[in-house]
């Protein structure tokens, strides 16, 4: 009962951004509805299934970290991502990827709470350890089959990959989808899992295992909004903070989730990157492909779909 009122408060959050998501998104001017509604079914199935597994126990906390120093290193670290984020120092670019914006990931969200965590003498094997259960493969299992159910089904419908797969042949599919995947693994998948799962969680976890994987999923979401634009109208920043919560939320959701029961950081590192590198590879694979003159002499507006 000790922490009846924080879950109040924090479902009361969580189902507030959640309407208004759900608001915004449905409402949106020339909406595809097919993808809103992929949307809210989605990050509802993610949120009830994530509830009720919950709802079983929870386990002890991964360190040993005052609360204060805690707050502290949170919001130092978001003090420093804002003027790394302005200052340019490297101009290199990889298939739209800044170097320096993976530079300052690693610098923000890895070598700080790394720092953190080290002073205070915790441990970091158990993330090299992996120590599976049966049930725990199994729920695994489970998880990744539902993920490509999703990707090769749902997001065929709003990313066309049926055109992709036309356009670019199965190989230079297969070659965009490693390209993205490998980009997504080094500049993504490492960084965040070790600070929104292992760091967040693992500092949160005194609080008990379901306010420790909402609050670290509602520092993802809301984490992702700087995608917004500044001279976005207020109509579209709502659609687009619709999507971040629906979206990352519901993805910080049940990373989360994997992360406590199933305690293997490669595991939700892959899977992180399986999902991030199979909605972005239409994109990059455009970007490599699309405007290659020998392949397309007249690019991309020459290919009659």
């Amino acid at each position: 009962m000790e922490n009846y009122y924080l879950k109040i408060f924090l479902y009361t959050i969580v189902l507030v951004l959640y309407v208004y998501s759900f608001y915004a998104l449905y409402n949106a001017k020339g909406k595809n509805t097919f993808k809103v509604g992929l949307y809210i079914t989605c990050s509802s199935i993610i949120i009830i299934i994530t509830l009720l597994i919950l709802f079983d126990k929870n386990i002890s906390s991964y360190f040993d970290i005052p609360v204060l120093f805690s707050v502290l290193t949170i919001i130092f670290c978001i003090i420093l991502f804002i003027p790394l984020y302005y200052l340019k120092f490297l101009n290199i670019t990889y298939y739209g990827y800044r170097l320096q914006d993976t530079i300052r990931k690693y610098i923000v969200l890895v070598a700080v709470p790394l720092i953190t965590i080290r002073y205070f003498g915790n441990d970091l094997s158990f993330l090299f350890y992996e120590s599976m259960s049966l049930s725990s493969l199994i729920f695994a299992l489970i998880i990744i089959c539902l993920i490509f159910v999703v990707i090769f089904f749902a997001w065929n419908k709003v990313n066309r990959y049926n055109l992709l797969f036309k356009m670019l042949g199965i190989r230079r599919y297969i070659e965009s989808l490693i390209i993205v995947c490998c980009i997504q693994l080094i500049h993504v998948g490492i960084v965040e899992e070790f600070f929104f799962r292992v760091f967040l969680i693992g500092i949160l976890m005194p609080l008990g295992e379901a306010e420790a994987i909402i609050i670290s999923a509602l520092f993802f979401g809301v984490g992702h909004i700087f995608f917004i634009k500044s001279n976005y109208g207020f109509r579209r920043m709502s659609v687009r903070f619709g999507q971040c919560i629906t979206y990352h939320t519901s993805i910080g959701l049940i990373l989360g989730l994997m992360w406590t029961r199933i305690n293997s950081f490669l595991f939700i590192v892959i899977i992180h990157v399986l999902i991030n590198g199979s909605a972005l590879v239409y994109p990059i694979a455009k970007q490599k492909f699309f405007t290659d003159k020998k392949l397309y002499p007249k690019g991309i507006n020459g290919l009659k779909y």
